[in-house]
């Protein structure tokens, strides 16, 4: 995109006036945020990555990575330091990323066979009220009292769910 005498590329180079910076200079030099031009130069905000909380805290993405976790393999220091980027940048973890890592989609699913039935709309709160209290969301589906149909909503409900909950009629 043109913004003025500077272009942004896919490739992290900006071109300005027919020279060519690597966009970390770039920034430093016109004090734009690491994850793109301001608001305002018509383009879409970038979300912030560990790789722009390793640059801003001086450490590498591996050591954001433990300072953000619950790993105790880093100084104190170094920790905050970490801490006080990720603050200043706006970071905010990808959960579909941590998912791929952690194995865990802090999603639950539940199948009822009959949504219309006023006793399992009870079920349905109490398991949504819990689940919410431990940090997940809740997937449910109706198998309008087909097993066949339970089944297939299991498996699909599988990729998505650390666990599916049954309830029989």
């Amino acid at each position: 995109r043109r913004h003025g005498r500077e272009s942004w590329t896919s490739t992290g180079v900006v071109l300005d006036g027919g020279r060519c910076h690597r966009l970390t200079s770039f920034h430093k030099r016109f004090q734009f945020p690491l994850n793109g031009p301001p608001a305002g130069h018509g383009s879409v905000p970038v979300p912030v990555t560990i790789h722009d909380v390793a640059r801003r805290a001086m450490v590498s993405p591996s050591t954001v990575s433990r300072a953000l976790g619950s790993s105790n393999h880093v100084r104190g220091a170094t920790r905050e330091r970490v801490l006080a980027a990720a603050r200043e940048l706006g970071y905010r973890p990808n959960p579909a990323a941590q998912s791929l890592i952690t194995g865990r989609t802090g999603n639950l699913g539940i199948v009822v066979p009959d949504l219309g039935n006023p006793f399992y709309t009870g079920v349905l709160r109490g398991v949504q009220a819990r689940a919410r209290a431990a940090g997940y969301a809740v997937f449910f589906a109706d198998s309008e009292e087909d097993t066949a149909a339970e089944a297939s909503l299991v498996r699909s409900m599988a990729r998505q769910v650390d666990g599916v909950i049954m309830c029989s009629p």
